[in-house]
């Protein structure tokens, strides 16, 4: 690959991902405690969300009839949805991630839809959620203190009462046992049709996933035992092997653990998603420098290498409490090893290593998705996971590159077998 289409590349895969980026949308968005969707049709404008400023009543947890007494509970403010309750101003101070709080949010829908139902994501960290006076979904167990609330994480469909024009929705949500609390998570609408085929093709999305990387993590470690000096397929087979034991904790179709094991310990679940994640930095930059040591630093492999080890041991028996701090600086540590690895990769492409701009390609496509999920995380971007997407696709590139590396060894050998 000339330095022309690499940096073409490159523009081009940025392109889309800012692209994607700043994509908006059309969706009503709910204002004042109300969202309008009466001019939204579920059957052919799909799936829309519940996002916008719900009314708020923080330090209680308030069923559907308490909000509609003669003289009803005063409210807080409107909060917007998703988002975490921290720093949000009530009497004059920022609140801390651990509490309760009540929303509630009007919806006027279209008359004579279908059956409509609605799938919500992990909240932060146990809620109910109620519609015309039924509770249709919960997680975990609302309390409005330490005692009582239980934490959970699972993503949940349910259908909503039909009949109705008008739907009242009433959101319960307690956190006292992670720093950041709320409903940071959307709650996604729609015929029930749509939220299930949503649901099923995102849960095949991660089975299929799951079944790549772990084959191919065996297939490279397999290939290492067979010839020990190729290190590089040593350390390749443990990152798709990380990546694949993350997965079904992952929040991509609904951390499908818990439908393998229903009472998986929350404790597990929630703990498990960072310790496969965290090895996969160092892993992956070990693995570059195998293959080009002159372009990437073995000081700089063993900076992240330490870095990594640190923060397992810390998300390995750092208290729950304190664990959602492991996140923002291992995010920053990840993008650093991202745009060294570019670099070097872009390096290496120019001076044409074996399979270095392959290589380049998809890490370019996978760097783009990770981008996108940190900020989704951290909803700054209206947008779905897509990292799970990116790692297949960068897997599939950096197999052909190696095996068009040792296609040429072997070619080699043919030509000018040793005597």
């Amino acid at each position: 690959m000339n330095r022309i289409s690499l940096k073409t590349f490159i523009l081009f895969t940025f392109m889309l991902l800012f692209f994607g980026c700043a994509a908006t949308n059309n969706r009503p968005r709910a204002v004042n405690g109300s969202l309008d969707l009466s001019s939204w049709s579920f059957d052919q404008d799909g799936i829309s969300y519940l996002d916008g400023d719900w009314e708020f009543y923080w330090g209680r947890l308030l069923k559907p009839g308490d909000l509609n007494l003669p003289d009803p509970p005063e409210r807080t403010g409107y909060f917007a949805i998703p988002g975490y309750w921290n720093d949000f101003i009530v009497a004059d101070k920022p609140l801390s991630g651990y509490g309760c709080a009540t929303f509630r949010l009007r919806v006027k829908v279209r008359p004579g839809e279908r059956q409509l139902a609605l799938r919500i994501e992990d909240q932060s960290s146990a809620y109910q959620l109620w519609v015309n006076g039924v509770l249709i979904m919960s997680n975990g167990q609302v309390g409005p203190d330490r005692g009582t609330s239980r934490p959970y994480f699972r993503i949940s469909r349910a259908a909503i009462p039909e009949g109705a024009e008008d739907l009242e929705c009433v959101l319960l949500v307690s956190n006292f046992d992670l720093a950041h609390g709320g409903p940071c998570s959307k709650i996604a609408i729609g015929t029930e049709a749509a939220i299930n085929k949503r649901h099923e093709a995102l849960f095949a999305l991660d089975l299929m996933l799951f079944a790549i990387l772990g084959i191919m993590g065996i297939y490279h470690l397999v290939f290492y035992l067979l010839r020990r000096r190729e290190r590089s397929f040593l350390y390749f087979g443990f990152f798709c092997l990380s990546w694949a034991a993350g997965i079904p904790f992952g929040a991509t179709s609904g951390r499908f653990i818990t439908l393998l094991i229903p009472d998986f310990p929350w404790f597990l679940l929630y703990r498990m998603a960072d310790l496969t994640w965290i090895p996969i930095v160092p892993l992956g930059i070990m693995f570059f420098r195998e293959l080009y040591p002159e372009e990437f630093s073995l000081r700089a492999v063993r900076f992240f290498q330490v870095m990594g080890i640190l923060f397992f041991l810390f998300a390995l028996f750092i208290p729950l409490t304190y664990f959602d701090l492991t996140t923002t600086p291992y995010s920053a540590i990840t993008m650093a090893v991202v745009l060294y690895t570019i670099l070097m990769l872009f390096r290496a492409a120019r001076l044409g290593r074996s399979g270095a701009a392959v290589m380049l390609t998809g890490f370019l496509f996978f760097a783009a998705t990770g981008v996108n999920d940190i900020l989704y995380m951290y909803l700054l971007i209206d947008s779905v996971y897509l990292v799970s997407v990116g790692i297949a696709v960068m897997i599939l590139a950096q197999s052909f590159a190696l095996a068009s590396r040792f296609a040429r060894a072997f070619s080699s050998v043919e030509t000018h077998p040793v005597p």
